[in-house]
C-alpha cells in the first residue's frame, strides 16, 4: 500500500450541487467555475459530475485545453481572457470565449481581425479589480461588436459572502442600471449572489464554491443551504504513542504535553497542502472522534489523541470532509475554505469515489 494521504472526489455529490443550484436560479444558465483544477478537486473528475452546466469557467488556455483534451463539449470562458496575442490562435482552434477587460485586450483583438463566438465584456461596478467603467463601457462595446455577435455583459461581486452587505445591493442596481440600454446577455451573480440575492441572476450565474459543497457564508453550514460536500481529505495513523507530562513533541519541541496523554502520527504535512498555522489546534477527526493537530512538519502531523478511545496505527484520520467541514478547519486555521481546497493537489492521491 502506497503512503495514505489521499483525497476522495465524491462526483455525485458535485452532480447534486449543480442540481440545487439549478432549482434556485428559473432560466439563468450555468457557467460552472473549475478554475484552479476545479478548486482542488481535479479537472476531469468534476468535469464528469457538472455536465448538465452550460458553460465552464477557467482561468487559463492550458486548463481549456484540458477540457478539451477530455473531449469536453461545452462552451468555456476564459475568465481573465488573454495574456498575450499569441494565445488567439488557441482561442479559435478551441472555441473558446474569452473575458474582455482592458482596452489592451481590445486593441489586440482588433489587430488580429479575429472574430469570435463569443466575448464576455467585463464592466467595473465596485469592486475596483478588472473591468471597463460605466463611462468607457460604450466605447468598448462598439469596438468588440465587430468582432462577436455574442457579447454577454458581466460584473463580479465583491463581497457576496457577507449576506447583510449594503455594498451588494449598490452593485447589483450599478450593474442594472449601466446595462440597461443593451439587449445582450448580463451575467453576475458568484455563489452567494446565488444564494442570496435572486436580483443579481439575469441571464448566467456562475457559481464556484457552492457547485463543491461549501458554503460562502461564515456561520453558515453547507449542508443547511442543501449541499454536499465533495471532497474528503485523509490519512491514518502511522504511530500512537504514550508521552509523559512536560515532554516536547515535534521539531523545536513547539509543542509540551500538559499530561501524561497519547499522541498519533498521521502521514499528512504542509507539502501535501495543509497548512502550518496551528496555534489554535484545527480539528481532526480519528475514526469519529475529535483530535487536533499540536504539530506539523513537511510530511506529519502529531495528534492531541486524548478525546480518542483506544487509538491504533491505521486509524482513519478526516482532515476534512463529512462530519468536518472545510469551512470549520479553515476557520480554526486563519484563512479561507478555497486557500485549503485549492492546496491538495499537490502530492496527495486523488480518487474518485461514489457514494
Amino acid at each position: 500500500m502506497s503512503r495514505p494521504a489521499r483525497v476522495e472526489i465524491d462526483v455525485s455529490a458535485a452532480t447534486h450541487n449543480l442540481s440545487t443550484v439549478q432549482s434556485l436560479i428559473g432560466s439563468s444558465k450555468i457557467l460552472a467555475v473549475v478554475k484552479a483544477d476545479a478548486y482542488g478537486h481535479g479537472l476531469g473528475l468534476i468535469a464528469k459530475g457538472f455536465g448538465n452546466a452550460d458553460a465552464f469557467g477557467v482561468v487559463s488556455t492550458e486548463e481549456a485545453i484540458v477540457l478539451r483534451e477530455l473531449n469536453i463539449p461545452h462552451r468555456i470562458v476564459l475568465l481573465e481572457g488573454f495574456f498575450d496575442k499569441r494565445e488567439l490562435e488557441i482561442i479559435r482552434e478551441l472555441r473558446l470565449e474569452p473575458v474582455v477587460h482592458s482596452h489592451a485586450q481590445i486593441e489586440i483583438l482588433r489587430e488580429s481581425r479575429l472574430t469570435l463566438s463569443a466575448i464576455w465584456l467585463k464592466i467595473d461596478t465596485g469592486m475596483n479589480r478588472l473591468g471597463f467603467d460605466a463611462a468607457a463601457l460604450d466605447d468598448a462595446y462598439k469596438k468588440l461588436r465587430p468582432l462577436s455577435d455574442n457579447i454577454i455583459l458581466m460584473s463580479h461581486l465583491a463581497n457576496a459572502n457577507l449576506p447583510n452587505n449594503l455594498s451588494v445591493e449598490e452593485q447589483i442596481k450599478k450593474f442594472g442600471d449601466v446595462t440597461l440600454e443593451y439587449s445582450d446577455e448580463k451575467s453576475l451573480a458568484n455563489s452567494g449572489g446565488v444564494l442570496k440575492w435572486r436580483s443579481s441572476y439575469f441571464d448566467w450565474v456562475r457559481p464556484g464554491l457552492i457547485l463543491y459543497g461549501v458554503s460562502p457564508f461564515p456561520g453558515v453550514a453547507a449542508e443547511s443551504l442543501g449541499l454536499k460536500p465533495v471532497m474528503r481529505v485523509l490519512s491514518n495513523l502511522i504511530s500512537v504513542r504514550h508521552v509523559k507530562a512536560g515532554e516536547p513533541v515535534g521539531y523545536g519541541g513547539d509543542y509540551v504535553c500538559p499530561e501524561d496523554m497519547t499522541i498519533g502520527v498521521a502521514a499528512y504535512g504542509y507539502a501535501d497542502g495543509y497548512p502550518r498555522r496551528l496555534e489554535t489546534g484545527p480539528p481532526v477527526l480519528v475514526r469519529n472522534a475529535r483530535a487536533k493537530i499540536v504539530s506539523s512538519s513537511m510530511d506529519m502531523m502529531i495528534l492531541d489523541l486524548r478525546g480518542v478511545e483506544n487509538p491504533n496505527v491505521g486509524d482513519e484520520v478526516t482532515l476534512w470532509g463529512k462530519n468536518l467541514p472545510v469551512e470549520e478547519v479553515s476557520t480554526a486555521l486563519d484563512t479561507i475554505p478555497y486557500e485549503l481546497l485549492c492546496s491538495v493537489r499537490r502530492r496527495s492521491r486523488h480518487r474518485e469515489i461514489m457514494v
